[in-house]
């Protein structure tokens, strides 16, 4: 059964009856609902293959963890970090090897993709993210020291020049709106630092935070975040520091405040290690940290109140795993072996947060980043 609304009167009914800031809220509201109608859709995984310089297209299996290799798309440099829209529709990359952003239109049945559009940004774009009301593409760049904003039109092609840059240090690794749409954060692994901005989703600007920064301590290294879906807590993993740390978040004022900081290794394991990828389930329940060096997958259990975390097991996994993907459904985690050429699907046990392995899958050249989408609509 699919579940429509009659979108042309009721836009013209919210219009007259809400300002601008309303309409913002309003559509993240709806962004919000339209995951729940979603029905029998299915699940496409992304991956970015800088060696080969294409984005490759996997359907996977929701029963069994499976993938499916079913397209490729060439890409005009290596592709790097991956989003997309809530309803699955585009897809966004950054090419940290030309310094481009680009977004395609995702074919709802098949997974393949279509170049809508693709701009020039700076040096070596690190991550890209929609911000809450997903009228933005937000990008930090590693070696140009900035973070930015670029438009996104109605068709989904990106503004040919940023609507806003902020220059901020080297190393910016990461960027993420809070779950209001009030502040945008940014690890910086380079000053082991977090920028913390206010964000106005209708100018498009993204403004000191009073105070800027929050220092983490040295050798910590702050490379990605997530935040909680419910909880005011803000997760990072330390790349240099091997650990993961809980923050609690203001919302208020946009400040975050140490919490909890615990491994991500064995206390056996003392040879080099850094972290990469985290990844959060959707009901905020586990929390996932890619470590390269030990090659295993940390997980860590968050309490439903506190948002503090318990250390589950480290998971053997694919050697130098940059990157990992949580499907919507949160039953599945897949990694990609940046040293291995190869991925690996796991099953997400829903009680214990367990992770249990079934099975490898060759891919091409430095798998770089990784992305589940299940399109879906009203």
């Amino acid at each position: 059964m699919t579940h429509r609304i009659q979108a042309p009167s009721l836009k013209r009914w919210l219009q007259e009856h809400f300002s601008n800031r309303g309409l913002t809220l309003i559509a993240m509201l709806l962004a919000g609902i339209s995951t729940d109608l979603k029905v029998g859709a299915d699940t496409f995984v992304f991956l970015s293959e800088a060696g080969e310089q294409q984005i490759v297209t996997y359907r996977h299996n929701e029963q069994n963890g499976q993938l499916t290799r079913t397209s490729e798309m060439a890409t005009e440099g290596e592709p790097g970090f991956l989003a997309a829209n809530r309803n699955g529709t585009r897809l966004f990359a950054a090419y940290r090897s030309t310094g481009d952003l680009t977004s395609y239109q995702i074919d709802p049945k098949t997974g393949a993709l279509n170049l809508i559009s693709k701009v020039p940004a700076g040096a070596d774009p690190a991550y890209v993210a929609l911000d809450r009301s997903e009228s933005f593409l937000m990008s930090a760049y590693y070696r140009a020291g900035k973070v930015g904003l670029h438009r996104i039109g109605s068709r989904g092609e990106l503004s040919a020049e940023s609507v806003h840059w902020s220059r901020t240090n080297l190393k910016a690794h990461a960027i993420l709106t809070d779950p209001g749409n009030q502040w945008a954060l940014a690890p910086h692994t380079g000053p082991n630092a977090v920028y913390i901005f206010s964000m106005d989703a209708e100018e498009g600007t993204l403004l000191p935070s009073a105070p800027p920064l929050t220092y983490t301590g040295t050798l910590t290294g702050p490379r990605h975040l997530q935040f909680h879906p419910s909880l005011k807590r803000v997760y990072f993993n330390y790349e240099q520091g091997s650990a993961v740390a809980v923050f609690e978040f203001d919302d208020d004022v946009g400040q975050i405040r140490p919490l909890q900081t615990l491994s991500t290794l064995p206390s056996t394991h003392l040879t080099r290690n850094s972290c990469a990828d985290l990844e959060i389930t959707p009901d905020g329940r586990f929390l996932y940290s890619a470590n390269r060096g030990h090659d295993s997958i940390a997980g860590f259990r968050i309490h439903e109140t506190s948002g503090k975390l318990e250390m589950i097991a480290t998971t053997p996994t694919e050697k130098t795993p940059r990157c990992l993907t949580i499907t919507d459904s949160g039953a599945w985690l897949i990694a990609a072996g940046q040293d291995s050429d190869h991925l690996q699907s796991y099953r997400i046990h829903p009680q214990s947060g367990t992770l249990d392995s079934v099975g490898r899958l060759a891919c091409g050249r430095l798998p770089w980043a990784l992305l589940a989408v299940t399109p879906r609509s009203l």
